[in-house]
């Protein structure tokens, strides 16, 4: 309880200086301490706070590194992590981060990924949904074509998902 309640206090007051700590604290045995050090590191955020989640990618629920990539992390790091994933969580992870942060300009990058079949199927079915949580019209195309053409059921099935969605959108504004 007291380097849960501690990693959150670090979290909040933004100590930058704490950044390693959180690191040793991912790897506790308290689920609850590991929690309260993630989210403090997407509070903290930063290079070094990005490169200690990713690191940890594999013990961090994949819904909470998103969710913590898209607080923490830059736009210049996003980027890097979209070229060069460590793996295909991370990947999933840093797509789902995009749509988290509304990332407009990500809009391209993340149709080329949904259509391009050299990306794991799991990185192409959250790239559709990353779209679909952004919102922007100009991936309605893109993702009409995907879901025409595309052989896979399940990353059709998720492009129909966020095509409707977009569409819908559209309608009500």
């Amino acid at each position: 309880v007291t380097r849960a309640s501690a990693a959150r206090i670090c979290g909040a007051a933004r100590l930058t200086e704490a950044t390693i700590w959180m690191g040793d604290l991912i790897a506790d045995e308290d689920p609850a301490v590991r929690d309260a050090a993630v989210r403090a590191l997407a509070q903290l955020g930063g290079r070094r706070a990005v490169d200690l989640l990713m690191a940890s990618a594999a013990s961090i629920p994949p819904y909470r590194l998103a969710i913590s990539l898209a607080r923490a992390a830059s736009d210049v790091d996003i980027e890097a992590l979209m070229r060069q994933p460590a793996s295909e969580r991370a990947a999933v992870a840093t797509v789902l981060a995009c749509g988290l942060r509304r990332d407009v300009l990500r809009v391209s990058p993340l149709l080329g990924i949904a259509h391009d079949r050299r990306w794991p199927k799991q990185v192409r079915i959250a790239a559709c949904k990353a779209l679909a949580m952004i919102g922007d019209r100009a991936a309605a195309d893109g993702l009409k074509r995907l879901c025409e053409l595309e052989s896979d059921p399940q990353v059709k099935k998720a492009a129909e998902r966020a095509h409707r969605r977009l569409i819908k959108r559209a309608v009500t504004r």
